[in-house]
């Protein structure tokens, strides 16, 4: 199982709702009891974990090309202006 998905969880929580919510205690608090009440309603925790770590890959890579793109933009404007 792996334990930080719960921070996935969070983030995901926070991105949806607009705003940040309180920082995971060191040690990962009560994650034990939440990822077991997740499993208990249905959640498949491991499967849950792999598609937000996914997903997040995904989400950086995107922004990260995206922002090379806006250098490589903005290089060539300034190549044209000299």
């Amino acid at each position: 199982m792996n334990r930080g998905c719960v921070s996935f969880v969070s983030l995901a929580y926070d991105q949806s709702h607009g705003k940040r919510g309180r920082l995971m205690p060191h040690g990962g608090g009560d994650c034990e009891k939440v990822l077991a009440q997740f499993a208990a309603a249905g959640v498949n925790v491991d499967q849950l974990a792999k598609e937000l770590q996914d997903n997040g890959a995904k989400a950086f890579v995107k922004s990260w090309q995206d922002m090379l793109g806006v250098i490589a933009a903005k290089g060539a404007a300034l190549q044209q202006a000299a």
